[in-house]
């Protein structure tokens, strides 16, 4: 607790535009949990973490008194691991805070566990804990958890978790404990007090949410409603409905309850209060009106700074060094929509939600409906927190990639909601048209150009050659094509960070979808850059990872290069200085050494030698287009192959992440975008 307070003390030392109010409210999240501890925690550093601090506690046996406990009480034991020794994570601290604040700071799921488990925080090191429980990265991910019977076997264990939700975490959790008691939970203990048949229903109606049974919830709320409640039951009874409309994807629908429900003449009592500012301010942060949200979460700060909910507001207005505010609700890791039945396993060991191609198209709607949501007022998707390469003035550039990115995919799939698309594009392109929203000169520059362009040009091919826009789009790529021009270095190439192959090729690809839409693009461009990437690759073809640098050679630098030889070669082709045969061994080399990028994911390091998570669904997508220059049977075989694995990898909400300082945004985007290219056999 006291390491809390100083590191939220610190937080606003360094912002001091921001107030003390807000740090002591922060200083709250997950404190209500008895977590029995070895100390760790670790503010982000925006940097690598590969090792854990030294301490004097014995985790082991910290881990063996728990057991201990649990024995004496007949209780599972709930550990949480928030961070396992390797070099898999570059800033795991963010997760850790996520966990903490949208999972720990949960009245109910922290009430549960701190009465139903023997709660215990504590980090995995290699040689002790990892060792005795086989706990292993990369194979094993930050965030973890792991609930361990009273004899130390493990009942279930969660890691890789990238989609943080408390009533599905809860669900998981009481099942675990219902299978090791032999018998359902008594929620009465965290029910409240019912001396009514209203109170009761209503009661009833909460047991089903924690269920999530939305029938059950209408169905006991009508009971509620023909009781002949008080003005205050009503009061609650409004809240329960406008919950239920959040968790069904709704947060249109329960803004008009909710904001009932918050005026000073509400008649919804001081204890449900909190809970109806929470779920307005995340309703109105969802529906784009994100000052209505701020103000809400202020209020919640300054009129009940002791409650959780004052606690979980806090981070979303506290910024960090990122320039982001630290919260997860605006990186959109904070989403209140129920999972699908059909995502529901007994005991999942991931977030994921593995299902098969021929699911693809019946997915997208759930998709496209969570990116929908997640735009904000400014129509951007700003959910990344890619801050560090090599400051934070890089996040502009990247805010502006991400929303195109965004953009292309709801434009690639509109006729799942034309109506609902049409009008995010429109708030997206005065987004983008915006100068202001760009840091020219900034690192990942090239990448807003690019993906704008991209963009642009999938417009410009779904306009009559007669429609009045279209001279406007043209123009606006035009003007990208040339700055792009400016851009391009002495040796052909472009860099995000420094000047390489693989950010040429994705350039390249830009620049060549800008020209098939009609767009002048000098053929200079493509040449200057097939002679730098050429500089760079070697015989067996590999591509080094940035100019300038000799390209390995072996399996390990085929290995390295895997995700980035597919674009390169493609790349080559329209460059007029590449080999149809080179680029079909490149999508061999991919799939070969696709397991090892899957491996590692989610992670934000460079977790297997130069491959890193996070340039994963960089490599999916490059490489997917690729494919255009294969003969048209070996491209469909690819295509069904990229499909079957981006099935896979999923996550239950209906998004896809690789890193999460890209954002959830980005990933779902840059996967939709794939699916896009590879379900209908080409761009």
């Amino acid at each position: 607790m006291v390491l809390r307070l100083l590191a939220a003390a610190l937080l606003v030392a360094v912002l001091p535009a921001q107030d003390l109010n807000l740090a002591k409210a922060a200083a709250r999240v997950d404190t209500t949990i008895p977590w029995i501890t070895d100390g760790f925690f670790a503010p982000d550093p925006g940097g690598p973490v590969p090792t854990l601090p030294k301490t004097e506690i014995d985790r082991g046996a910290l881990i063996d008194g728990a057991l201990a406990k649990a024995r004496a009480e007949g209780k599972p034991v709930f550990w949480y691991v928030p961070r396992i020794e390797g070099v898999q994570m570059y800033r795991s601290p963010i997760l850790d805070d996520y966990m903490r604040t949208t999972a720990f700071t949960d009245r109910r799921l922290a009430g549960f566990i701190a009465a139903m488990c023997v709660p215990v925080r504590c980090a995995v090191d290699k040689a002790g804990l990892g060792k005795r429980f086989g706990i292993v990265a990369p194979d094993n991910v930050e965030p973890m958890i792991v609930m361990l019977a009273p004899d130390g076997k493990i009942l279930w264990q969660l890691d890789h978790i990238r989609t943080i939700n408390a009533d599905w975490l809860l669900d998981r959790v009481m099942g675990v404990c219902a299978a090791l008691s032999g018998k359902p939970i008594d929620l009465s203990p965290w029910l409240p007090a019912a001396a009514t048949p209203a109170a009761t229903a209503t009661n009833d109606a909460l047991r089903a949410r924690l269920a999530r049974d939305a029938d059950a919830v209408r169905k006991a709320l009508e009971r509620a409603r023909a009781a002949d409640p008080t003005s205050a039951e009503s009061a609650r009874i409004d809240l329960e409905e406008a919950k239920l409309s959040m968790n069904l994807g709704a947060p249109k629908d329960a803004i008009p309850g909710l904001r009932a429900l918050v005026k000073s003449d509400s008649p919804l009592s001081a204890e449900w209060m909190p809970e109806a500012l929470e779920a307005l301010a995340l309703a109105e942060r969802l529906t784009r009106n994100d000052t209505a949200a701020e103000r809400l979460w202020r209020r919640l700060v300054d009129e009940f700074p002791t409650s959780p909910e004052a606690a979980k507001a806090s981070t979303n207005l506290i910024v960090g060094r990122d320039t982001t505010p630290v919260g997860p609700v605006v990186h959109a890791f904070d989403d209140p929509v129920w999972p699908p039945a059909a995502a529901m396993s007994e005991a999942p060991s991931t977030t994921a939600w593995p299902r098969s191609p021929a699911d693809a198209r019946s997915a997208l709607p759930q998709s496209i409906a969570w990116l929908l949501r997640h735009q904000n007022a400014s129509g951007g998707w700003q959910d990344a927190r890619y801050a560090y390469w090599d400051s934070p003035r890089i996040i502009p550039n990247v805010h502006v990639a991400a929303t195109a990115a965004a953009m292309n995919a709801l434009l690639a799939w509109r006729d799942t909601a034309p109506t609902e698309i049409d009008a995010a594009l429109k708030r997206g392109e005065a987004f983008l048209a915006n100068d202001k929203r760009m840091a020219r000169g900034q690192n990942e520059e090239c990448y807003a150009d690019a993906f704008r362009l991209m963009y642009l040009a999938r417009r410009i091919g779904t306009l009559r050659a007669d429609d009045p826009t279209l001279p406007k789009y043209r123009e606006e790529s035009a003007r990208i094509v040339k700055e792009l021009a400016r851009q391009q270095r002495e040796d052909g190439s472009w860099g995000h960070e420094y000047p390489n192959p693989f950010t040429t090729a994705g350039v390249v690809i830009a620049l060549d979808d800008a020209r098939r839409a009609g767009v002048s693009v000098p053929e200079s461009v493509f040449t200057r850059a097939a002679e730098g990437m050429a500089s760079v690759r070697s015989e067996e073809g590999s591509f080094a990872y940035g100019m300038g640098r000799k390209p390995g050679k072996g399996e390990e630098a085929l290995k390295n290069a895997m995700a980035r030889m597919p674009a390169c070669e493609a790349a080559l082709l329209l460059g007029k200085k590449g080999d149809p045969t080179a680029l079909a061994a490149a999508m061999e080399n991919f799939w070969k050494y696709l397991p090892r990028f899957e491996r590692i994911r989610t992670c934000d390091f460079h977790t297997d030698g130069e491959l890193g998570g996070f340039f994963f669904w960089h490599g999916a997508l490059f490489t997917a287009r690729a494919v255009d220059a294969l003969p048209p049977a070996a491209a469909k075989s690819h295509r069904a192959k990229m499909v079957e694995h981006v099935m896979k990898i999923g996550e239950w909400d209906g998004t896809w992440i690789d890193s999460h300082e890209m954002g959830k945004s980005y990933g779902t985007a840059m996967a939709l975008l794939t699916l896009k290219q590879c379900l209908e056999d080409g761009p």
